[in-house]
Order: C-alpha cells, then structure tokens, then sequence
C-alpha cells in the first residue's frame, strides 16, 4: 500500500503537486590531488551543492552523507587515497562537507591562502603585461588577500605602468575598485 502511495505520488494522480528537481548543473572535474587545481574544484563542487540541493534530498535520507557521497565520486587517484579511510559500509566519518573540504585544503591546499596571495600581490606589477590579465590577477588576488577596496584601489593605482597613471592624472580620481577598472577599461 506504501509503495502504492509513494507511486501515485510520483505519477501526479494523487493531487498533490509534485515539484520538478532542479536542472542539473554540471559536475565539477575530477580533482586528483592536483594542488593547482584545488580552489577550482572546491568552487564548482560548492556550486554543484548548491544549486542541485534537491538531488541530494531524499525521503528517510541523510542529506549530508548524500552530498558527501558525491563529493568522494568526484575523487580520484590521490586525493581519493586521502578521503577513502573516512569511508566505511555503514556511512562516511565526516559530519557535513565542510569537514570534508578542511580535510582536502589540508593535504592538498597552501599552508597560509591568504598570505600567500598577499605575497603575490605585492610582486605584481603591469609593468609587461597585457592590462586585462593583470588587471583580473590583481582583483582576484586582493578577494584571495582579503584586502578591503579601499587598500586595493591604493595598491593599485601603485602597481600600474607609469604610462597609465599618466594617463589616469587627466581622469577623475575612482572612488571603488571597480569605479577605476571601468575607467581603465574604457
């Protein structure tokens, strides 16, 4: 009779509307234990879980241990090696995913993010290089540095060519980081 039920359900001829899942987004790459490749599959697994959290929802299931699930499948040659000791046939050993990803940032992620961005950052100059690259590598390491815009927009302004910033002279000063890159951008 259960059974029943739960397959009226599904086919609709209950009454009850039935919710559609969501569209499924696409699986993050397989991470291998490539450190370089670490923050991109932590960002598209947190974006997979986020936008398909109704895949990972099921009647009497834990959703932690689902989204876990998940996240181990999408593992493999190193990095598997380091999270299949946390695995057992009754259930996985973390108590949500962000143990999970502590586990991979761990082993497999720079010792100080932060500081290491910072480091970066500092060195960076345009000097040679092409002003969209550095201007994306300057945006990205000061969100990685932590540095708040107001900071960001000093340091900027320091790290551009000298040709640029003589340019800049003639152009209202920016008040935000963003103000300044459409400017130069324009």
């Amino acid at each position: 009779m259960t059974e029943q039920l739960r397959q009226a359900y599904v086919n609709g001829t209950l009454g009850i509307p039935c919710v559609a899942k969501s569209a499924t987004h696409p699986n993050p790459e397989k991470f291998n234990g490539d450190k370089k490749k670490l923050e991109a599959f932590l960002t598209q697994l947190n974006l997979k879980l986020q936008r398909n959290i109704d895949h990972f929802t099921g009647e009497r299931q834990n959703m932690e241990q689902n989204k876990l699930s998940y996240a181990i499948l999408r593992l493999e040659e190193d990095a598997f090696m380091q999270i299949e000791p946390y695995v057992s046939a009754e259930n996985i050993d973390f108590e949500n995913i962000n143990q999970f990803v502590k586990v991979l940032k761990t082993r497999f992620g720079e010792v100080d993010s932060v500081g290491t961005a910072k480091h970066k950052l500092y060195r960076l100059y345009q000097t040679d290089k092409d002003l969209k690259v550095f201007l994306n590598t300057f945006l990205r390491l000061s969100k990685k540095a932590k540095i708040d815009d107001f900071q960001a927009l000093d340091m900027l302004y320091e790290k551009l060519s000298d040709e640029l910033k003589d340019w800049l002279v003639t152009v209202r000063k920016a008040e935000n980081l963003n103000d300044l890159i459409l400017s130069v951008m324009a």
